[in-house]
Formats: C-alpha cells, sequence, structure tokens
C-alpha cells in the first residue's frame, strides 16, 4: 500500500471500507456510486477496481473519482477473474468494517448506517445484513407444461434450495454452518463485515462455491444479525442469476469440474469443517450437487 496513503489517513481512517470489483458496468455504476455516495453515513472510503473493462466504466469511474476524494480508482491491465478482483478490493481496504458492492445492485439510504451501529453495539456479531428486495425480471422457477424433464426436476428442487433467504444466525460453529447451508443463508455476504475478519477468512484461490467457503469461514468469528427492514436491492440478473457454465466463464474458473461444479465446495467443507459434519448432512450435499448437475444439462441442452 502506498506510503502516502497511509500518511493521509493517519490521523482518522474510515470506519468502513466499500470495495467495487467492477467489469463492463457502465449501464450500472452511475446509478451504484450514487446509492453509495448518497448514504446517511458518509465516514468510508470507496475502492473501485475496473478489471480492464472494454466499455466506458472506468472514464464513468473516473469523473466520480475527480469528485469525490473517498473513492480510490485502480485499473487491473488485464482481465483476472471475479475472484482476484474482489480480493484485490479486500485487500486494499484499511476501514474497520468492509462490504461488497455489486456493480448492479443498489442499496436503501441507511444501508451502512444501520449495519454500522449494529456492529459497533455488539462485538459478537461479525456481519450484519438487512433483508433484500429484488429488481429486474426474475425466474420464480414454477413449472411450465413446456419444460422438459429435466427443467421440470431443477425448478422443483431449486426452489426449495435457493429461496431469497436471509436470516440471523448464532450458537456453535457447526449449527450455523448446516443452518447457513440448509437456508441458503450466503446472501449475508452482501453484508458489512468486520474487515480482519473477512481477510482471515479469505480464499488463497479460486473456486465454485469460494463465495460460499469464505461465508463458512466468517462464521468461526461471530454471529451474523439480520435488519427486518429491507436494505437491499439486489438485481435478479447478476452474476448469481447466471447458469452455471457462464458463471465459470465469467469468473474465469476451471471447467475440471464442469458436471459437478460443487464436488470443490463439498471436498473444502470435508477438509475444513470435517468428515463428521459431512457425514451428518450428506443429504443435503448430495441435493446441492445433483441441482448442479441438472443445471450444467439444462445449459447444454439450451445451446445444442
Amino acid at each position: 500500500m502506498c506510503e502516502n496513503y497511509f500518511l493521509k489517513y493517519m490521523v482518522s481512517l474510515p470506519k468502513i471500507s466499500i470495495g467495487v470489483p467492477v467489469y463492463n458496468g457502465e449501464n450500472f455504476i452511475k446509478s451504484r456510486l450514487d446509492s453509495i455516495l448518497n448514504q446517511s453515513f458518509t465516514d468510508f472510503e470507496v475502492i473501485i477496481s475496473d478489471n480492464n473493462s472494454t466499455d466506458l466504466t472506468l472514464e464513468i469511474c473516473k469523473e466520480y473519482a475527480k469528485k469525490d476524494k473517498r473513492i480510490r480508482l485502480t485499473k487491473q491491465e488485464k482481465n483476472i477473474g471475479l475472484f482476484w478482483n474482489y480480493k484485490f478490493v479486500l485487500e486494499h481496504s484499511i476501514g474497520d468494517y468492509f462490504v461488497i458492492a455489486n456493480v448492479d445492485d443498489l442499496w436503501e439510504k441507511d444501508f451502512l448506517l444501520k449495519n454500522f451501529e449494529i456492529l459497533e453495539s455488539n462485538p459478537k456479531i461479525v456481519v450484519s445484513m438487512g433483508k433484500i428486495t429484488r429488481f429486474g425480471s426474475f425466474d420464480t422457477f414454477d413449472e411450465k407444461k413446456s419444460d422438459n424433464f429435466f427443467t421440470r426436476i431443477y425448478k422443483k428442487n431449486r426452489r426449495k434450495l435457493r429461496p431469497l433467504n436471509i436470516l440471523s444466525i448464532s450458537g456453535n460453529y457447526e449449527s450455523k454452518v448446516s443452518f447457513c447451508l440448509r437456508k441458503y443463508n450466503f446472501w449475508i455476504q452482501f453484508g458489512l463485515f468486520r474487515r480482519q475478519e473477512l481477510q482471515s477468512s479469505m480464499m488463497d484461490s479460486p473456486f465454485y462455491g469460494w463465495d460460499y467457503a469464505y461465508v463458512l469461514n466468517v462464521l468461526r468469528h461471530g454471529d451474523v444479525f439480520v435488519h427486518d427492514l429491507p436494505l437491499m436491492k439486489f438485481y435478479s440478473k447478476g452474476a448469481s442469476g447466471q447458469g452455471i457454465s457462464e458463471f465459470l466463464q465469467q469468473q474465469k474458473l476451471s471447467k475440471q469440474y464442469f458436471f459437478l461444479p460443487h464436488s470443490p465446495l463439498t471436498n473444502w467443507c470435508i477438509r475444513n469443517i470435517g468428515i463428521k459434519f459431512f457425514l451428518k448432512n450428506i443429504d443435503f450435499f448430495i441435493k446441492l450437487n445433483f441441482l448442479a448437475m441438472i443445471s450444467m444439462i439444462i445449459d447444454m441442452t439450451k445451446k445444442s
């Protein structure tokens, strides 16, 4: 990190670091930055990492950086993939707390304030979040007469396995992990974290499901608090709304596990949480990998 930057903030470091990893986000970046800069809580830095965009994203970010000294802008010389771009903004953050800001999502005005107050008042909480609302067209995964056999199976299981849950979590580590997995509570990855705990929980290298794994790691450090207030608007056509094959390509992840993309996450859970935990929850891991396999088959039939 640049020495001059530390000298600049030696007296008063920002309380919150906001990471904005972005690639070709010209249609969303203005609204995204406006929702950040218009927050009622203002003691923050914004770390933008442009992943070698080919559209007007960088130029738009430069305009905002000129207007607001809280913004730090970096352009990657080549596209390094979502994982490394995410890790870049996290590693270059210096605030007590950190939050990732996807380019196509939006925050309500009090998003930072409400979550900051929780983390400041309760040291047992490691991440604070609010309820999520959706915008943009999205698939409810209702079955249709025109659906083929694989699509029907996928939709039926998809509704059960991946609802738009955002729930508080407490208890011992294994119970928190089991709850997070079974309730698909991974939307908390978009909440406000204690920075050092998040940095120590981050993966060293990417795999399909790395974002799930670091959330499970963070649960070692504390509990999750979720406000009843809707504090975030989630764009349903973003990265998590893509098919698996498209997602693997966008994140520059290995296609070694093309038909069982969740096997690296399964292996990670066995190594890091334990074989006993895996066996207790084996039904979940079977369903998770089966759903991913069906999704890949559907992707292939659409492209053929």
